[in-house]
């Protein structure tokens, strides 16, 4: 069986996820907003 993190890794590790979950979102917001720039444009040059 493991060994238990001590609750500072933990801690540390807790820090870390929120900061990559933070940052996946903010990744994703922006995918979104050129997804959307993208899409428009494409319209616009279809018509």
């Amino acid at each position: 069986m493991a060994t238990p993190l001590p609750a500072a890794e933990i801690a540390d590790a807790g820090r870390r996820l929120k900061a990559a979950t933070d940052e996946l979102a903010q990744l994703e917001e922006r995918w979104m907003e050129l997804s959307g720039t993208i899409e428009a444009a494409e319209a616009e040059s279809a018509s």
